[in-house]
């Protein structure tokens, strides 16, 4: 089984509405720790944004589970609009990943340029999920797990599109929700 992962970055800190608080990061991370040592996944796909994707990657990794990150855009101009934006600390998880997924066997780091398009990352999530499908071994199934809100996002988020996606493909879909009181539950779909 493979998975292939998209989920929300963490809240700016001016954010009405919490979707991916600062404050719940460990909870989080605990929890797709769980998940991915039981489910052992032969490999995980994801973007490396802040919040969600560097977690599932970073903790894939620790696993010794192959990683395969999807870069929207250049290493550096990603950094800058995806990872540095919210939070300095997940610059040093950013490279880390990074550097992990570029030398470590069977792992890579595809990197796209869409920035012409102004929905790039809805682009990358479609390219995830084909990423997902060109590595998957015959035959192997591939789940598709999203870290974001169960209901209340509108307009729907790239995560949320992500999961519709994915629905359409005919995956099974897992869904971790960060808020607050919400986190410990993963959703079947």
């Amino acid at each position: 089984m493979l998975l292939a992962h998209a989920g929300n970055r963490i809240d700016a800190e001016d954010r009405a509405e919490p979707r991916f608080p600062i404050a719940q990061v460990d909870i989080v991370t605990a929890v797709i720790a769980r998940t991915l040592g039981d489910l052992r996944p032969s490999a995980v796909v994801s973007a490396a944004a802040n919040g969600a994707d560097l977690i599932v990657l970073a903790e894939a990794q620790r696993l010794r589970i192959a990683t395969h990150v999807v870069l929207p855009l250049p290493a550096d101009e990603f950094l800058e609009t995806s990872v540095a934006a919210k939070n300095p600390m997940w610059v040093e998880h950013y490279r880390r990943v990074l550097d992990t997924a570029t030398t470590s066997p069977g792992s890579t780091v595809d990197t796209l340029d869409l920035a012409s398009d102004p929905d790039w990352y809805l682009i990358a999530n479609a390219f995830i999920l084909e990423r997902a499908r060109a590595v998957a071994f015959d035959g192997e199934a591939i789940i598709a797990m999203t870290v974001r809100p169960t209901e209340g996002e509108t307009p729907p988020s790239a995560a949320d599109e992500f999961a519709r996606l994915a629905s359409e493909l005919g995956l099974t879909v897992l869904t971790l929700d960060p808020r607050p009181g919400r986190t410990q539950v993963l959703r079947v779909a």
